[in-house]
């Protein structure tokens, strides 16, 4: 029996899910909460980094769970946003355990994303959609 180290650390981490999830198992997930790693969670303090096409060292952020859309401007997290420590990229974790099957090909979804470039304004403007969302996650609160 092989253990991964990450699957301890993170059981939550949205990579490892399987395609077809159980009742039991979605509850389970549902009751973790997204995986949203800090930067203290890795070695030397940081998320691992990678070159963009100029060759700039870029990784992601913790800031990234948040937006502010208060008028107080209290930040609020974006619950449907998960990292994934073993493939260093961010999902839909709403879209990959509650969505349709249109939903759940979706590259956030599917394979994540690590497109730290763009990630804030790819992030800013999405938010799962309900058509998506709404029909599976009424299954589990029945």
């Amino acid at each position: 029996l092989k253990i991964d180290s990450a699957n301890i650390l993170w059981p939550n981490d949205p990579a490892l899910y399987p395609d077809s999830v159980s009742h039991t198992l979605l509850s389970h997930f549902v009751e973790l909460g997204p995986c949203q790693p800090t930067m203290s969670s890795f070695k030397n303090n940081e998320f691992p980094k990678s070159k963009d096409s100029t060759g700039k060292l870029i990784s992601f952020h913790e800031n990234f769970y948040f937006c502010k859309t208060l008028d107080n401007q209290t930040p609020v997290k974006r619950l449907w946003l998960c990292y994934s420590p073993s493939k260093d990229r961010i999902f839909c974790g709403t879209c990959k355990l509650f969505g349709l099957p249109k939903a759940k090909k979706q590259k956030l979804a599917s394979i994540g994303s690590n497109d730290w470039t763009n990630l804030s304004r790819n992030i800013t403007s999405r938010k799962p959609s309900r058509t998506s969302t709404s029909r599976d996650k009424s299954k589990l609160i029945q």
